[in-house]
C-alpha cells in the first residue's frame, strides 16, 4: 500500500501483469508451467525414498483387504483375472494411503522443496529433498509410525465390523461411525503436519496439536483437498484399468507431488497467518 492508498502489488502502470505474485489455483498451474520437470524428480524421488513404507501398507492393505480378496477367489473363475483384480484393488488402498497419510520422511523432503517454490524461492530438488529428511528425521518417522497404527487401528475396526454385521447393533454402529469420523480427523490433519514440520522448529506434540487447530479451522480447504486427492486416484486408476500396467509409471512420476503442490498452495499462507510464537525453521519467508 503506497502513502496514498494506491496498491503496487497489483498489475498497472509501471507493474506488470506477471510481476503480480500469483496465489492459488494460479500459482499451482504456474509452477507446473515452469517447474514440471523439476516436479516429476521430485515424485520419482518422494516414490523412491518412500518404498520400504509402502511394503509396510502392502502388507496392512493386505490385511485389510483378506475378506474381500477371498470372495473375489470365489466369484472369478480366472486365476490371472482374480489376481489382477486383487493386485489393483491393494494399489488403488496404498495410493490412498500415499496420498492422504504419507510416508513419513519422505513427505519432509518433498514438503520443504514446494514450501520454497509457493515463496517464489529457489530449490536444489536432490539436495534439499534430503536436507529435510535429515533435519525433520525423528518428527517424520514418529508421524509414520502414528499412521501405521492408525491404520492398524482402522483394520481391527473394519473386520470386527463385518463378523459383527449380521447382528450389529446401535453400540457398534455408533463406535465404528466415531471410529471413521476420528481418522477422518487425522487426515484432515495430516495436510498440516509436514508444512509445520518444516517450517518452524516445533515439537511432536506441538505438530500434532496445531494440526489439529488448523484442520478444523480450514475445512473448505480440507474438503477441496480432499476432493481432489480422490478426484486424481479416479483420473489415475481409470487409465491404468482400461489401458494396462504400463501407465502405472504415471503414478510415479505425476501423482503424489502433484496433489502436494496443490495443498502447499493453499496451506502455506495459512499457516505463515496463523502459526505465532515458534522459531521459523526456514531461511526466509
Amino acid at each position: 500500500m503506497g502513502l496514498f492508498g494506491f496498491n503496487y502489488n497489483k498489475p498497472g502502470p509501471g507493474v506488470r501483469e506477471e510481476d503480480v505474485p500469483k496465489e492459488g489455483i494460479p500459482l499451482y498451474f504456474d509452477i507446473i508451467r515452469h517447474r514440471f520437470f523439476k516436479l516429476v524428480g521430485l515424485n520419482f524421488l518422494y516414490f523412491l525414498v518412500s518404498l520400504p513404507a509402502v511394503i509396510v501398507y502392502f502388507y496392512l492393505s493386505n490385511a485389510a483387504l483378506y475378506p474381500v480378496f477371498e470372495k473375489i477367489k470365489v466369484d472369478i473363475a480366472d486365476e490371472n483375472m482374480a489376481v489382477w483384480t486383487m493386485f489393483f484393488l491393494c494399489s488403488i488402498m496404498i495410493s490412498l494411503i500415499l496420498t492422504f497419510a504419507g510416508t513419513g520422511p519422505a513427505n519432509a523432503g518433498t514438503s520443504y522443496v514446494l514450501s520454497a517454490y509457493v515463496r517464489h524461492k529457489h530449490s536444489w530438488v536432490v539436495s534439499d529433498f534430503f536436507k529435510s529428511i535429515k533435519d525433520n528425521l525423528l518428527n517424520s518417522i514418529l508421524i509414520f509410525l502414528l499412521d501405521a497404527f492408525f491404520l492398524f487401528i482402522i483394520i481391527l475396526d473394519m473386520n470386527f465390523y463385518a463378523k459383527s454385521l449380521a447382528d450389529s447393533s446401535f453400540i457398534v454402529n455408533t463406535l465404528m461411525l466415531m471410529m471413521l469420523l476420528a481418522y477422518l480427523i487425522y487426515i484432515l490433519m495430516h495436510f498440516w503436519m509436514y508444512p509445520l514440520m518444516v517450517t518452524y522448529k516445533m515439537k511432536f506434540f506441538d505438530i500434532i496439536k496445531m494440526s489439529f487447530y488448523l484442520a478444523i479451522d480450514n475445512f473448505l480447504i480440507n474438503l477441496l483437498l480432499i476432493l481432489a486427492g480422490l478426484g486424481l486416484n479416479i483420473i489415475f486408476f481409470s487409465i491404468i484399468y482400461y489401458a494396462g500396467l504400463r501407465f502405472y509409471v504415471l503414478l510415479v512420476a505425476l501423482l503424489y507431488t502433484f496433489f502436494q503442490l496443490l495443498g502447499a498452495v493453499f496451506i502455506y499462507p495459512k499457516i505463515m497467518k496463523k502459526v505465532s510464537g515458534y522459531e521459523f525453521k526456514i531461511d526466509e519467508v
